[in-house]
This record gives structure tokens, C-alpha cells and sequence, in this order.
């Protein structure tokens, strides 16, 4: 299944704002703070579905290595 949760869109969606206010991707903990998550499990296995989906792409284990891929900028 490809299509994205009502979280899953909200976390794609602060990830392209984040961007493009600030110019560069957001951290991890950046977006569990905005979704109200704890940073852990919880966010990292949203990330990792996000990701299985093909709305972003990330380097594990590297800070603000995240980004948005076409799919996900289009959304």
C-alpha cells in the first residue's frame, strides 16, 4: 500500500515546509518535536514506512541527511 496515513502526510508535509523556510532538512527529533512524538521507536518507524512509501529518502544515522523525494514533492 502506497498511499500515506493522515500522520504519515502531516510528517511529509513539515518535512517540505521545514525546507523550504529554512533552506536545509530537518533532524529527526526536529520532527518528532512537531508531530508531539518522543523521538525513538515511534517517529523512526513512521520515517522508515514514510520511506518504504518513496516520499523521502534518508541516510540512517546521519543528522539532517533527509530529504523529499519526487513523489513526495508532489504531495
Amino acid at each position: 500500500m502506497n498511499q500515506l496515513t493522515p500522520e504519515e502526510k502531516r510528517i511529509v508535509l513539515f518535512i517540505r515546509d521545514f525546507i523550504e523556510t529554512n533552506k536545509y532538512a530537518p533532524s529527526f527529533r526536529e520532527v518528532a518535536t512537531a508531530m508531539k512524538k518522543p523521538l525513538g521507536s515511534i517517529i523512526n518507524n513512521r520515517m522508515k514506512t514514510i520511506r518504504e512509501k518513496g516520499y523521502i529518502g534518508y541516510v540512517d544515522r546521519k543528522s539532517r541527511a533527509l530529504w523529499l523525494t519526487e513523489k513526495g514533492e508532489l504531495l
